[in-house]
């Protein structure tokens, strides 16, 4: 198939469900290295775009004391497929799964599905679960 008729396709496909909109306005959701505590942990900011979850941690990683890389950003939304897809390619490579998370709090935030870092031998908790 021609590389046209498969982006024509694909654009079809994808542009009659809901992989390409979600309900959350600033999905994206940034994590540092904590050297003290030796391991991963968020930062409980958020961002409209992978490019500002970058930027913002290249920040506190040059300005704040005892954090360092690897630093990374995770996509956070309702949609499983969208999530996976956006952690993928623009995630950071500490993701060990995508979680669901089972309180409505997160559904109605648009935040049912977000990454679960490595480093933590746990696959599920008390309101969520590695799909």
């Amino acid at each position: 198939m021609p590389k046209a008729a498969f982006a024509c396709v694909m654009a079809l496909t994808l542009g009659s469900c809901d992989l390409l909109e979600d309900s959350n306005p600033r999905p994206w959701i940034g994590y540092v290295y904590n050297k003290d505590a030796n391991q991963l942990e968020w930062e409980w900011n958020d961002w409209k775009s992978v490019r500002d979850c970058k930027e913002a941690l290249l920040h506190i990683i040059e300005t704040r004391p005892g954090v360092a890389k690897p630093y990374g950003c995770a996509y956070r939304g309702n949609n499983y497929w969208r999530v996976w897809i956006m952690d993928t390619f623009w995630g950071g490579s500490e993701i060990a799964c995508i979680a669901r998370l089972t309180s409505t709090v997160e559904e109605k935030g648009g935040t049912a599905y977000n990454a679960h870092l490595k480093g933590s031998p746990e696959r599920r908790g008390d309101n969520w679960y590695c799909v």
